[in-house]
């Protein structure tokens, strides 16, 4: 959805862009140049490049000035700008050839010509219209002004002046932020030309931001006098009492960082905080107040008295009283304080009414103590705001808990109130939005305020609360460059980067506060934070952190989601089934302090005391009481000498004067059924799964479900399904791979005692049968998401249809007339382009807008609900979108092309003002922070917790799916709705259509990390945000990292645990603009955005496709003017456009290999980062595809091993290129830069009998055998090999050459068995015997490619049949990935057994390679010659370093260790890397000595002089 800002709504103002109107200080403008005036026109003349004419180029300028001769008929908005009224062309010049024109009026500040794909020259000149030219002519070539056509006469601009400009907060400057302020000019040294100041007189305390600026009259805000460290590079200044500061540049200071001398002097001042003056009320004045001599930043405190400055009409002051006079009309009023004989001006604002309000807060997650915090309040519905300082405690003895308070005077009464963590900053973390109205009778109220709640003027009782942490242990065996850290953006605190702690080698840890509101802890792991886009270790994790737990142990591992490494703390649980009772102990305190495991601790329970042991791995206490009866067993704990109740345990009762805990136990009569939906379903279906209890008359006690579960592991899901208690339901799916028949799913259901009642259900999977060629299965769906008001018009009669004030083309805020007909009008487009599914924004009626309030207000006045996230009513089409017809027809049409709607809902809230009644979260059910009990953008949020509230609005929304025939749902703010809504919702869609799914929208959600989502019966994909972060990452070059994620991701995913990638959308800065705003050209930029799309396209999951991304147009998420929400250019549709022809090529290979991009496994063949090119193979059952990338802006030939036989022809299906397969398995083609796509796709080229293809001859012959004669003259022999060993498959390729000699090579593909310490596999005496007999010799070379249960490849070992000898020992090597030489494993021999098979077992992926003993002597040998120094000798200077000069040729991979010693330490001292330190002067011997990982040892010696 759109979370809006700043946008007003009746009498309500988003209070979130009132609180960030406090923090915005400056940002950077663009860069312009003020014009003198001009009073008389100016013509200005644009060279056309070649190719081009003057209505191909728009002219945009800006302040006070206006094109008022130009072509307004052809006025276009460029297509990268957005939305947006469109500039009128130049003029074409019928004298001058190769010229346009436009006459401007007015003072230009800036100017840009700029054409429809949003090339720009930015030219404007200020000395054109300060010299008074009448027309000027500016060239493209060399991008100069001139006054004639024949650039005889250049218009030079102005050279940059030394006068300097202080901008910045009108506290310090007076003016805010304005650039030409002349007040703020600093002045040039009499006496040093190079210097130049400018002093401020009697400046308040505080902190100020400022920028000083060079010549800004000429350059605008491009020449600041260097950089600050704040917002856009500010600088600060902190007062710490009233002085006159001076600010002082010296032109001679040629740094960077331009040095600004700041001086302050104190001043000699009176402080009193007199807030306002009610008109017509008697004000007293505050006498008590801070005087500062001058001297120091001491203030003392004093009693003043007053006067009035002058006569004032209608204004009286006696004895410090002063009354204001309502007919007197005055805003404000000076009055003169007085101290000593001392005299100070004050001028006080006049208001008609105030309001006196004391504000107590109380946070339990904050320091309370005056100054650490502060209040900003805001008037709801107005624009006036104020900060109180909490500057008081307030000592809470019934509570046990201090408040820190503070005290304004407000002249409005409906506030907005927001404490912020850290005082003068919104950057330290804040609550959420409060509201108070305060009695209009009332003139003085005292508020009690706890964090997250509403103030009351009640004192509240309060708990007080430990404080929560979350530990955290993170592990990477990799050799980090940097420290990791830890970023976190839900704990209540600043979202900020802390490093962790390192905890050994490879080991990190980390302890994380944690807000008392915080339910759950989002964060990623970010391994280098120096650029824009993060290198990261995965991407979104999450962990949960239930209400009540006060400190959560997590442990996380390079490249997996984290897990609790201690359970969540609690004092008991039952254990029926063994009757038990285990009792738990954990202070969380002692924990944290690290004196846990130190406690003596023993429960009590009915009075017996019995030690509890203390379990380091659970991080707490237990003790098994072998006890459990009906009734109440009573229990307390004792640690150290003091008594302590189960602070989780609410159960207590006092028994003889004491107070225990207790457990309620009873062993109830009852029993489970269970019914399946259907009896049977398919993969691509999914089915509902109910269970009752009945509970038998006799028992005293009823039974509450307290937990349930469903095995559905046969259908490859989860052992245990969690079934909401109060639905007794679940949706179930199985995996596409799961074998047919019936499946038994056991079902568990526990009741509140613990007791477990245990059922099942049968059903049967079945295969599923495709309709027609236009059906396909939900994950081989290809998402194409537009917003639908932005896509075309189809009936411009609905329009207007929500009021004339929501309608208008030219205003981003408006409707444009997109609906329901434009889009059937469009199917055809669509459907050519290659997608099957059309995602739509929300169709239901919404409210007609908001007004819009602050920046972009003048331009953007009001903010229609184009969009359809602020639903009015959930029953009724949005009639701007079309009639009911119209959405039967469209959806009709589109079925009638194999194409599948899916349509946005919206749960989690309604459109401002939208009346729902008491399905709307108000006063203590808002919960400040949560994800669930918050509202987004104060939009109404419902109360879906509530069964009712959850039932109605599930309710409507399967109507619509009754009604029309919907196929898929989008699901907005899934994070924000609570699980269980969720799974009511699925399950009701299901039983309406079984075919139905849905994919969430999780925001920062992926494959790893979806807020338990995926998986359990709610959603069936979500959107994959962390794609969108990958993608980014690899075209900017971080390709093996992105391919790692890539992998996993792959394995990750299946039919019914998906993930949708996406690049851009409606919510976000466009892909390619995010390109743009870093600098990149716009031409390199689209070159990028091709690349991203390859990578999406043939990605496991669901492409989602932006609309406009697959014609180039991109736009910023910069509300109001939404420039991401572009409409839709359909003049970019054309054969010439790149960027279109490329996805239609994509997405067509993909739709003719859809098992593969949509189930197959994904295999990294050879990358680069340095290089620029990635190259992975997709494969299922039998076809495999090789996919290249290529990010750079050439050419590259890669050399790409492959598993196909020498001589097989693979073709590009990108290109239509083809590539024969060497004799050394590898394939060398031609990766085309990324400007001409950037992408091969290779596939084995197969004839019309299945063998191989080539240019040259193919002849059949029977028994599964194929011959292809080759270019070079030579024929390939592929013979199929049957009868084989389960799972295992082979074949025999035996070349012949034009002189008849053979060369034999086999490839078997098997199954692996998966163990902790490798994958396990045999070489079969069956399989080599099949392939020896069927070619006739032992001289074969076998390939095995061995495979996980998952279907990856797990590694490949090449062996000579010859060489598997009964008896025979053999040696492992592995081929290097870079170079392609054999390295060494281990020193194991591997021996092939009496019946003729070796076993071997593999953890690492890669080649290997079996040799014979004298094979792998020859290649020890070979490997032990490289370990040598590059000189027999080294002279290094006394106290300096160097390294021992191992040759290049030694590959690290063969090497276990290496040993250093040093003949004479007092000369030279070696340590354990090989790093030398010259002591004194000297000669010393060196010696290594290498053990390679075979166990063979070499020593090497190297000669040391120290001179």
């Amino acid at each position: 959805m759109k979370k809006e800002k700043g946008v007003a709504f009746g009498k309500k103002l988003l209070s979130l862009f009132l609180a960030m109107a406090m923090v915005i200080t400056m940002f950077q403008l663009p860069g312009t140049a003020t014009a003198y005036a001009a009073e008389t026109a100016v013509k200005l003349y644009f060279e056309l490049p070649n190719g081009t004419d003057a209505s191909d180029w728009c002219v945009h300028v800006w302040s006070k000035a206006t094109v008022t001769e130009g072509d307004t008929d052809h006025a276009f908005r460029p297509s990268t700008w957005g939305d947006g009224s469109g500039f009128p062309t130049l003029l074409a010049d019928e004298k001058q050839a190769g010229w346009g024109y436009v006459v401007i009026s007015g003072s230009i500040e800036g100017l840009q010509f700029v054409d429809k794909k949003g090339k720009e020259f930015k030219c404007w000149n200020a000395e054109i219209a300060k010299k008074g030219y009448k027309e000027a002519y500016f060239s493209t070539s060399n991008k100069k002004w001139y006054t004639t056509a024949d650039k005889a006469t250049e218009i030079k601009a102005a050279e940059v002046r030394n006068i300097f400009i202080l901008a910045g907060v009108s506290g310090l400057a007076g003016s805010n932020w304005k650039q030409n302020d002349i007040n703020n000019a600093l002045k040039q040294d009499a006496k040093d030309s190079n210097k130049f100041s400018i002093t401020y007189k009697n400046v308040a305390a505080g902190t100020y931001e400022y920028k000083i600026l060079q010549d800004p009259e000429n350059c605008g805000w491009e020449k600041p006098w260097g950089h600050g460290t704040g917002s856009g590079g500010n600088r600060s200044v902190t007062v710490k009492a009233p002085a006159d500061v001076t600010f002082t540049i010296d032109l001679t200071d040629t740094t960077d960082a331009k040095n600004v001398d700041v001086k302050q002097s104190f001043v000699r001042t009176i402080v009193a905080e007199n807030g306002n003056i009610t008109a017509g009320k008697e004000t007293a004045l505050q006498t008590a107040a801070k005087y500062y001599d001058g001297k120091n930043a001491q203030a003392k405190d004093v009693t003043v008295s007053y006067k009035l400055k002058g006569e004032p009409e209608g204004v009286t002051l006696e004895n410090n009283k002063i009354t204001v006079s309502e007919s007197a009309g005055r805003t404000e009023v000076t009055v003169i304080a007085v101290y000593d004989g001392f005299e100070q001006e004050m001028t006080i604002p006049v208001v008609a009414k105030q309001y006196k309000v004391t504000i107590n807060m109380y946070s339990p997650d904050l320091e309370m103590k005056q100054g650490v915090s502060d209040i900003y309040i805001f008037e709801n519905g107005g624009l006036r705001n104020t900060v109180v300082n909490m500057d008081k405690t307030v000592t809470d003895e019934k509570n046990g808990v201090t408040w820190v308070q503070g005290t304004t005077t407000l002249p409005f009464s409906s506030l907005g109130i927001i404490a912020r963590d850290q005082a003068g900053t919104w950057d330290g973390g804040k609550d959420g939005n409060q509201y108070y109205v305060i009695d209009e009778n009332t003139s003085e109220i005292t508020l009690w305020y706890v964090y997250g709640k509403t103030p009351v003027t009640e004192k509240p009782n309060i708990t007080k609360e430990d404080p929560r942490y979350l530990y955290l242990e993170y592990e990477n065996p990799d050799k980090l460059e940097t420290t990791p850290q830890f970023y976190s953006w839900t704990t209540g605190f600043a979202a900020k980067c802390v490093d962790f702690e390192a905890d050994g080698e490879g080991k990190w840890k980390i302890l994380v506060p944690v807000k008392s509101s915080c339910t759950k802890v989002d964060f990623v792991v970010v391994l280098d934070a120096s650029g824009s886009d993060w290198i990261k270790d995965g991407g979104d994790h999450s962990i949960a952190f239930p209400k009540g737990q006060n400190v959560v142990c997590a442990s996380i591992k390079k490249g997996e989601e984290p897990k609790l490494s201690a359970p969540y703390n609690k004092g008991y649980e039952t254990k029926p089934k063994d009757g038990q009772i285990q009792f738990y102990y954990r202070d969380d305190n002692a924990l944290i302090a690290g004196t846990l495991a130190d406690q003596k601790v023993a429960v009590e329970i009915n009075g017996q005391e019995y030690p509890m042991v203390y379990n380091a791995q659970n991080l707490r206490f237990e003790y098994t009481y072998n006890t459990l009866k009906d009734g109440r067993t009573y229990y307390r704990y004792k640690v150290g000498d003091d008594y302590v109740l189960d602070k989780f345990n609410t159960n207590q009762e006092e028994k003889d004067g004491t107070t225990y805990s207790y457990v309620e136990y009873y062993k109830l009569n009852a029993s489970v059924k269970a019914e399946v939906m259907n009896a049977s379903f398919n993969y691509n279906e999914n089915n509902v799964v109910k269970f009752t209890v009945d509970q038998a008359e006799t028992d005293e006690q009823k039974l509450e479900v307290a937990a349930a579960s469903i095995d559905v592991s046969s259908l490859g899901g989860s052992s245990a399904l969690s079934m909401v208690p109060d639905l007794q339901a679940v949706t179930i799916s199985v995996t596409e791979d799961t074998a047919l028949g019936t499946k038994t799913l056991p079902i568990v259901v526990t009741d509140q005692y613990g007791n477990e009642y245990t059922t099942s259900v049968d059903v049967d999977v079945v295969a599923r049968t495709k309709s027609s060629d236009k059906d396909f299965d939900w994950d081989e769906s290809v998402i194409y998401f537009m917003v639908t008001d932005r896509f075309f018009d189809g009936n411009e009669s609905n329009n207007a249809a929500n009021g004339e004030q929501t309608y208008g083309k030219d205003n981003a805020g408006l409707y444009h007339g997109g609906d329901f007909a434009g889009i059937t009008q469009k199917l055809d487009y669509l459907e050519d382009l290659g997608i099957n599914t059309i995602w739509i924004t929300p169709i239901v009626e919404n409210i007609p807008g908001v007004t819009v309030t602050g920046e972009g207000s003048s331009d953007v006045p009001y903010n229609a609900a184009f969009h359809g996230y602020w639903a009015s009513d959930f029953t009724k089409l949005n009639q701007a979108l079309g009639t009911k017809e119209e959405f039967k027809t469209l959806i009709d049409k589109a079925h009638s092309r194999g194409i599948r709607i899916m349509v946005d809902i919206v749960v989690n809230h309604a459109g401002y003002d939208a009346d729902f009644g008491d399905m709307i979260r108000s006063g203590e059910d808002i919960v400040s922070g949560s994800d669930q009990k918050d509202s987004l953008s104060n939009l109404p949020d419902f109360r879906t917790e509530d069964p009712a509230v959850s039932a109605q609005l599930v309710k409507w929304q399967t109507q619509w799916v009754k009604d029309y025939g919907i196929d898929y749902f989008r699901v907005d703010t899934v994070k924000h709705v609570e699980n269980d809504t969720w799974a009511e919702l699925k399950n009701a869609l299901t039983e309406v259509d079984p075919n139905f799914k849905m994919i969430g929208e999780y925001a920062g959600g992926g494959y790893a990390s979806n807020g338990n989502t995926l998986g359990t019966g709610e959603m069936d994909s979500d959107l994959d945000f962390d794609f969108n972060d990958q993608a980014t990452s690899f075209v900017n070059g971080n390709i093996s990292s992105v391919e790692n994620f890539m992998t996993a991701r792959n394995v990750t995913l299946n039919n019914t645990y998906l993930t949708g990638q996406f690049l851009g959308s409606h919510d976000e800065d466009g892909f390619k603009q995010k390109l743009l705003d870093a600098g990149v050209t716009e031409e390199r930029a689209t070159e990028m955005a091709m690349i991203a799309a390859t990578l999406q396209i043939t990605a496991k999951g669901q492409p989602v496709i932006y609309y406009g991304e697959e014609v180039g147009q991109t736009g910023l998420n910069n509300y109001p003017y939404q420039t991401n929400r572009y409409d839709f250019d359909w003049s970019l549709v054309n054969d010439d456009n790149k960027t279109y022809q490329h996805y239609k090529k994509l997405l067509a290979i993909r739709k003719a290999y859809i098992d593969v991009f949509a189930r197959g496994t994904r295999t990294a063949v050879t990358s680069s980062d340095e290089d620029g090119y990635d190259v992975v193979a997709r494969a299922y059952e039998g076809t495999k595809l090789y996919v290249g990338l290529n990010i750079k802006d050439a050419d590259q030939i890669i050399s790409v091993p492959v598993s196909e036989a020498a001589g097989s022809t693979m073709k590009d299906l990108y290109s239509g290129k083809t590539y024969t397969v060497s004799t050394d398995g590898k394939v060398e083609i031609t990766i085309p830069k990324a400007a001409d796509g950037g992408t091969v796709i290779l596939k084995k080229e197969t004839s019309s009998n299945g063998g191989s293809s080539s240019t040259g001859t193919t002849e059949t012959v029977k028994n599964d055998t194929t011959t292809v004669t080759n270019p070079d003259g030579s024929k390939t022999e592929t013979t199929v090999i049957k009868d084989l060993p389960a799972d295992t498959k082979a074949s025999l390729n035996v070349t012949t050459d034009a002189n008849g000699n053979k060369t034999s090579e086999a490839s078997v593909e098997t199954k692996g068995t998966e163990k902790k310490s490798g994958v396990s596999t045999s070489v079969s005496a069956d399989v080599v015997k099949a392939i020896t007999d069927k070619a006739k010799t032992t001289d074969v070379t076998i390939k095995q490619e061995v495979k996980k249960a998952d279907g990856s490849t797990a590694y490949t070992v090449e062996v000579s049949a010859g060489d598997v000898k009964a008896g025979e020992n053999l040696k492992l090597l592995k081929k290097d990935a870079k170079t392609g030489e054999l390295v060494l494993v281990n020193k194991k021999d591997y021996t092939v057994s009496a019946d003729g098979s070796v076993d071997l077992t593999i953890k690492n992926s890669g080649e290997y390679v079996l040799l014979s003993q004298k094979d792998a002597n020859k290649e020890t040998s070979r490997i032990k010659k490289t370990a040598k120094a590059t000189k027999p000798s080294v002279t290094v200077k006394k106290k300096k370093t160097t390294k021992f000069p191992w040759s290049k040729k030694l590959n690290m991979a063969n090497v276990d260790k290496i040993t250093y010693t040093s003949s004479k330490k007092s000369v030279a001292t070696v340590n354990k890397n090989g790093k030398i330190t010259a002591k004194k002067k000297g000669i010393a011997k060196v010696k290594a000595v290498v053990t390679l990982k075979d166990g063979t040892k070499k020593t090497v010696t190297m000669k040391v002089k120290v001179k």
